[in-house]
């Protein structure tokens, strides 16, 4: 290298060198660094001896067995050594005794089994040293005492060093950094960091510590990072930390500490980090991290926390307001406390994946935070209750004025356990986005891969898929409701429907309902198939609000009411041969979609021309299964039977109806004209013998009668009858004696028998006609009675007014149209 005096940094690392001349840097008197890592170099004495200026030397990787004694010896400049990568058991200290201003030496994987207490005695100058890697069961007590100035002690990775002795890094007031990671230290003494108060970072992870002696940290007020981790610590004492109140980030993973004391963090006010996943932890006392106020991020996962015995409605985290990130995860946690909706306005993230949640409410999912995500995914969620989504959404404004920066939860579901009955119902609503658009602008849930895991019939289905119809719970779920014997009852939200499933439960008859109102469904579907029925329901079996009625293969043989609210009617395969004009005017006012008649023996004859009038006039608007409907004896089908075909001896039946009333006619007008002529006798001999008594006058046949008149009328006209009607005819100049149903019937008293009792009691019946009265059940049975009495008397005591638009061709029954074609009647207004 002669002729390169003005040479000041060398560079031959990785050339394979193994020889050099004591005299090769004879004419680089101005060399300051020099590079000969990574060969197989063999140091002589006087290797350096004409490099005086030299500040850093890197002699790494060359394995080296021992170091020349005056190597270094005139090297008074040199700040930085590299001997890392060598192969000697120990340092003779006589080695670095000319390196005064020595500030980094390197000595790591060197296989360094020894140390001379006086190894570095002559090295006052170090700020950092690095002895990793090597093979130390131990260190001398005073290994550092001479390098007062010393900041960086890199220990990391001796896996025969089980102790370190008293005092070890006593009076080293500038040391900042200690690492002790990987090494087999069991035990630590607790003057070990006496007096270094300066030190910032610690790191003594991946020992075998059991615990930690309490005043070990007395002095380390400046603390700022301490790793404990992947110890076998167990407990703590509770005042090991009360002295690092500028600690920053504290790391106790991967221990079996079982619980955390109420006082173990009282003096941690600055820090900001803590990590204590993979523990034991069961507990956690209330006040435990009370006074950590600035803390942003803690991870307690793979614990066995369920954060219950507190019995409190707050996490033990309440009063950390400033936490940005938390993990949970790997718990038997069973709840979100309300702490995180409520308080947490810089959180950002929280893991409760893998835990023991088994249902979430919308209500904690609406937080305080501007950007927060949840991961609940692969915990027990069953339920997902979005019940009161919108009403809490809206309870935060309205869409148009929300926001783009406004609180948005997203939540993290994916394998779950979900029951996919009705109490998912909103919540799938919101994954349909059939929902306020408030919801998800508060809330954005990713479920993409959350599926059904029952019932049955729905497992694995994907809950995004899934039809809001699909949804049902059972009955007593939801409501201290009885269901009938042998069924099944349960409800579905979708229409807020009941439905009753009695198939193939052995019945004999319809089971009676219960005419309870409630909140969670407004009409009830029925289904009796495949039971031994022999009729339909009536009128006082709590059938008011079906809407499905299913009476297929069963026996019935009559049917004689249909609920008013009905639209679908399921008869078929059973024994009916005939429906009455009762019941065909019934279907004809019903609300009936679709009716099931067919497989039924039904007779083809005069009789049934009505119930074929009916089916080929309501084919066109409701689903009426007429190819199905067959005649018995032909299998024809009903609806392609004209009138004639029905019934075929109609003129001969019109004929001899015709001669008899004919002769019938005849008879009678001879027997009035002998009436006539021998009035008197008649008379006489017909009171003689006590009949025909209605030749007595009307007086002395209704003197014991308790009222004048019995008025008939619909609960809709009732204004007219009390306000018109009953005043004039009980306060007019002729006053009348009146008996009308909501003043002087018998409460609780079975309907039929008070109508028969006033119509028996009154001189009179008057009936109100309207079109109300019409439609009533009860006012056709009250004309009826009263009817079938005056016929009785043989006295016209039925007196009608007819009221309101009424057609009196078209809209009255046989026996009124009767009545009001041979009787006069009253017209109002």
């Amino acid at each position: 290298l002669s002729g390169l005096s003005y040479l000041e940094s060398l560079t031959l690392s990785n050339n394979e060198i193994e020889n050099i001349d004591d005299d090769v840097f004879m004419g680089s008197s101005n060399l300051t660094e020099i590079d000969l890592g990574s060969n197989s170099i063999r140091l002589t004495p006087n290797l350096f001896k004409y490099t005086e200026k030299l500040t850093l030397i890197d002699l790494s990787m060359n394995n080296l067995d021992s170091i020349p004694d005056r190597l270094f010896h005139n090297l008074n400049n040199l700040r930085v050594l590299f001997l890392w990568g060598s192969n000697f058991t120990t340092i003779n200290g006589s080695i670095f005794r000319d390196l005064a201003s020595l500030r980094t030496l390197e000595l790591s994987h060197c296989h360094i089994q020894y140390l001379p207490y006086d190894a570095f005695y002559s090295l006052k100058n170090l700020t950092a040293i690095n002895l990793g890697m090597n093979e130390f069961e131990t260190l001398p007590a005073n290994t550092f005492a001479k390098s007062t100035l010393l900041e960086t002690i890199k220990m990391e990775n001796n896996p025969h060093l089980q102790s370190l002795p008293d005092y070890l890094f006593v009076n080293l007031k500038l040391l900042k950094t200690v690492g002790l990671k990987r090494c087999k230290l069991n035990f630590l003494p607790e003057n070990l960091f006496a007096e270094c108060t300066s030190l910032q970072n610690v790191s003594l992870g991946h020992n075998e510590l059991k615990t930690i002696p309490e005043n070990i940290f007395k002095d380390l007020s400046k603390l700022e990072n301490l790793d404990l981790s992947d110890n076998d610590i167990q407990n703590l004492p509770e005042k090991v930390f009360h002295s690092l109140e500028n600690l920053k980030r504290l790391n106790l993973a991967n221990n079996k500490l079982t619980t955390i004391v109420s006082k173990l963090f009282f003096g941690l006010l600055s820090l900001e980090i803590i990590n204590l996943s993979n523990n034991q932890l069961v507990s956690i006392q209330r006040y435990s991290f009370q006074r950590l106020t600035i803390l942003k991020e803690i991870d307690l996962s793979h614990n066995y926390l369920v954060l219950k015995e507190n019995f409190t409605t707050v996490s033990p985290f309440n009063d950390n307001l400033q936490l940005e990130k938390v993990d949970l995860s790997h718990n038997n946690i069973t709840r979100i406390s309300d702490d995180w909706i409520i308080s947490k306005i810089h959180l950002r993230e929280i893991d409760f994946s893998h835990n023991q949640i088994d249902n979430i409410n919308f209500r904690y999912l609406i937080t305080v935070s501007p950007r927060l995500q949840i991961d609940l995914s692969k915990n027990r969620i069953k339920v997902v209750n979005f019940t009161y989504s919108e009403k809490l959404a809206r309870s935060q404004g309205n869409l148009n004025s929300y926001p783009a920066d406004a609180p948005n939860t997203e939540v993290l579901l994916g394998e779950n356990p979900v029951i996919c009955d009705c109490h998912i119902f909103d919540f799938v609503r919101y994954l349909r986005r059939d929902i306020d658009p408030m919801v998800p602008s508060l809330v954005t849930v990713k479920a993409d891969s959350l599926t059904c895991q029952s019932p049955d019939y729905l497992k694995g289905i994907l809950v995004k898929d899934l039809e809001l119809k699909m949804l049902t719970c059972e009955l007593q779920q939801l409501e201290n409701r009885k269901c009938p014997q042998n069924c099944s009852c349960i409800v579905r939200p979708w229409d807020k429907a009941l439905i009753i499933n009695c198939i193939n439960a052995s019945l004999t008859h319809v089971p009676e309902l219960s005419s309870e109102t409630s909140s969670i469904f407004n009409h009830t579907e029925i289904y009796l198939a495949n039971n031994n029925i022999t009729s339909g329901p009536t009128v006082y079996m709590g059938y008011e609000n079906i809407t499905v009625l299913d009476l297929s293969s069963n026996s019935i043989d009559g049917f004689q009411w249909v609920p008013p609210k009905l639209e679908s009617l399921i008869l078929e395969n059973n024994n009916l041969s005939f429906l009455n004009f009762e019941v065909l005017d019934m279907l004809n006012r019903s609300m009936l979609k679709h009716i099931y008649l067919g497989r039924n023996p039904w007779d083809c004859n005069c009789e049934t021309a009505n119930f074929s009038q009916f089916l080929l006039t309501h084919l066109p608007q409701q689903q009426i299964d007429v190819k199905n409907i067959k005649c018995k004896q032909s299998r024809e089908l009903l609806v392609q039977l004209d009138f004639k075909e029905l019934c075929p001896n109609y003129r001969l039946l019109a004929v001899s109806v015709s001669v008899s009333v004919a002769l019938m006619a005849l008879l009678v007008a001879v027997l009035t004209i002998v009436y006539y002529r021998y009035e008197l006798e008649i008379k006489v001999w017909l009171y003689a013998h006590n009949i025909l008594l209605w030749w007595i006058t009307e007086e002395e046949i209704d003197k014991d009668m308790q009222y004048d008149a019995f008025i008939s009328y619909s609960h809709q006209d009732e204004n007219f009858v009390t306000n018109d009607l009953v005043p004039n005819l009980e306060k007019g100049p002729q006053r009348y004696d009146l008996c009308i149903h909501i003043r002087d019937w018998i409460a609780g008293e079975f309907i039929p028998t008070q109508i028969v009792n006033s119509v028996e009691k009154s001189r009179r019946t008057i009936v109100i006609l309207s079109p109300s009265f019409l439609s009533s059940c009860w006012g056709k049975m009250e004309f009826s009675t009263a009817h079938a009495k005056s016929v009785k008397d043989g006295r016209r005591r039925v007196i009608v007014i007819v009221y309101g638009d009424v057609d009196l061709e078209k809209d009255l029954n046989d026996e009124l149209k009767a009545y009001i074609k041979t009787n006069t009647y009253v017209k109002w207004g």
